[in-house]
């Protein structure tokens, strides 16, 4: 782990070097010509990068004595400050295609000048429009709490549940929770809606189940409101932290198992549940995560379904999408699967109405509803954050789903 974070911050620091390079030459020593303030530019921006790289070793060695949210503001600044100047960079890049004078030194047409000083003003738009996606995404991007509603239908669904509504959630990260401001709006939306069932797909914990320690009143609530059930995601299992045995981080997971039954939260790990309204009933299953390798594979359908009827309706939880993909779609027996994971990249654009995501390179279903021979996914962008600290476009989201019976 030691080595490949090592290599990372090596990349990154000669991504630094270069951007920040051509920035100070194209930009910096035309706006001032005062040398003091050059000297402090690369003072005050060597400092800010040692402190950030040793942070993040820190982090990795488990040393680091400073505070998640000052950490995940931290890493918001570095973005702020060299993804805008490297994007510049790309966009004026072409100018120097465009050379005033020739080898000898003779002046060229003056038409050249004006390509330069577009290219130029190019980079300049580029790498403000990219500052403003940074800073709304790091800032409001995480607070701007959305319902996503969906309706349902199908005459498999029993008469009593008829208009029942379903909350699907996913993706807390609970660690990298600069405040708790989503969340209790997450509260008031849910008081607001009252659900007759909460779905829970998954990544309540971002590294370790210490990190539930100031949610566990606010999840309680969410309990008090109406039966709640979930799933494990990949981050639940610890695999994100260094642990110094492997049966300390078995601890931790059995501590995160104990922990949802603590808060009231019913964790259905290859698991079944039987919802009940009226005389009728709908059965839930739960699995374990199921995704590509490095993600763990412990999902087993077979054995979450043990004892469930042939003619119920049944609904699905899967943390990964990738399992309805290439497990659910297209076989009998499973009518609803919800599932998170995806984030939507923490990143999506509208374009001409249409939501565009670069997780769609990576993922077939990275948000939203998709169906199959009649049977749905419906896949929840998640609440909380990893990696970087925002989102643009892809807004912290509660899934409303209310089930229709189609006669």
């Amino acid at each position: 782990m030691h080595h490949i974070t090592f290599r990372i911050l090596l990349i990154l620091l000669a991504f630094n070097v270069v951007a920040e390079t051509y920035f100070y030459r194209t930009a910096l020593c035309k706006w001032t010509k005062n040398r003091a303030l050059r000297v402090l530019y690369w003072v005050v921006d060597a400092i800010f990068i040692a402190f950030w790289f040793f942070m993040i070793l820190g982090r990795v060695d488990e040393r680091n004595l400073l505070p998640e949210s000052f950490f995940q503001n931290s890493t918001l600044v570095y973005l702020l400050i060299y993804i805008p100047k490297f994007i510049y960079m790309l966009f004026s890049f072409p100018a120097f295609f465009f050379r005033m004078k020739d080898r000898y030194g003779r002046p060229r047409s003056e038409g050249r000048k004006g390509w330069r000083r577009l290219f130029f003003a190019l980079g300049g738009v580029a790498a403000i429009y990219v500052f403003y996606v940074i800073g709304y995404g790091g800032t409001l991007g995480l607070q701007k709490l959305r319902t996503t509603h969906f309706s349902i239908a199908s005459e498999e669904i029993p008469p009593a549940f008829d208009g029942y509504r379903i909350v699907h959630l996913s993706d807390f990260h609970l660690g990298n929770m600069r405040t708790m401001r989503v969340m209790d709006k997450l509260l008031d939306s849910l008081q607001t809606i009252r659900p007759d069932v909460i779905l829970f797909t998954g990544d309540l914990v971002h590294a370790h189940t210490g990190e539930t320690a100031r949610f566990e009143t606010l999840l309680q609530r969410f309990a008090g409101m109406a039966p709640c059930y979930a799933v494990l995601g990949n981050h639940d299992y610890g695999g994100y932290a260094r642990w110094k045995t492997d049966a300390e981080k078995e601890v931790n997971l059995q501590e995160l198992v104990d922990f949802y039954d603590h808060v009231g939260w019913h964790l259905l790990n290859n698991r079944s549940a039987t919802l009940h309204r009226g005389a009728d009933s709908v059965a839930l299953i739960g699995i374990e995560n199921w995704g590509h390798p490095p993600y763990p594979r412990r999902g087993d359908l077979l054995a979450a379904s043990v004892g469930i009827s042939d003619g119920a309706y049944r609904i699905l939880l899967s943390h990964d999408p990738t399992f309805w993909l290439e497990r659910v779609a297209g076989h009998r027996g499973i009518d609803l699967t919800l599932s998170g994971h995806t984030h939507a990249m923490q990143m999506v654009f509208s374009v001409f109405g249409k939501r565009i995501s670069p997780a769609s390179a990576i993922c077939r279903a990275w948000g939203g509803l998709y169906e199959q021979n009649g049977q749905r996914l419906i896949v929840n962008e998640g609440i909380g954050v990893a990696l970087f600290p925002y989102r643009y476009g892809a807004t912290p989201e509660i899934t409303l789903i209310t089930l229709k019976r189609e006669p």
